[in-house]
C-alpha cells in the first residue's frame, strides 16, 4: 500500500465513531481520554473491554486550550 493511499484509510478510520461492542448498561464505564497539539481522543470500556471510540482533529481555536481543556473535549 503507498503512503498516500495509507493517509487515506487512516484519515477515514480517525475522526468517525467507532461501536465496538453492544454495551451493558448494569455495570460501570470507564472513559479513557487523551489530547495532544492537534488531536483528542476517547475509549469506553466497560469490563477492561472496549466498548466505543473516537478520534478527531482540533480545529484553530481548539488548538489554543490548554491541556485540561483539550481533555475535557475529548
Amino acid at each position: 500500500m503507498s503512503q498516500a493511499m495509507a493517509g487515506v484509510v487512516v484519515e477515514h478510520v480517525v475522526g468517525r465513531k467507532v461501536l465496538l461492542a453492544c454495551p451493558d448498561f448494569d455495570p460501570p464505564f470507564q472513559m479513557h481520554t487523551d489530547a495532544c497539539k492537534t488531536q483528542i481522543g476517547v475509549v469506553m470500556s466497560q469490563n477492561g473491554k472496549p466498548i466505543a471510540l473516537h478520534s478527531s482533529k482540533m480545529n484553530s481555536a481548539q488548538q489554543n486550550c490548554t491541556v485540561t481543556e483539550k481533555v475535557l473535549l475529548s
